[in-house]
């Protein structure tokens, strides 16, 4: 490992498997899954009531698991998630 934790090896990868090179949509739909997975993360976000302290942290544990994307990334994935659930309830 080099003095960033990465593997050498790692970088002798092709650029096409660089944390960057995966669109920060994609970063954010695999944290999401990370988060379904861990009861201990949900409760931690769930608890949060302002807005702007659960983007944050939200950042934070994304980057700490090796994820990049942006709080507007976040922003619009609630939105979308917003506009689906309203939709169900119109229809149903």
């Amino acid at each position: 490992m080099d003095d960033r934790g990465t593997h050498r090896w790692s970088a002798d990868l092709p650029e096409i498997f660089a944390p960057d090179a995966v669109p920060s949509s994609v970063q954010l739909e695999r944290f999401c899954a990370v988060v379904l997975e861990d009861v201990t993360l949900q409760d931690g976000l769930a608890a949060i009531e302002d807005l702007e302290v659960f983007i944050a942290l939200v950042l934070e544990m994304a980057e700490a698991r090796g994820s990049r994307f942006t709080a507007s990334d976040i922003r619009a994935a609630m939105q979308t998630t917003h506009r689906v659930f309203c939709a169900r309830l119109l229809v149903s």
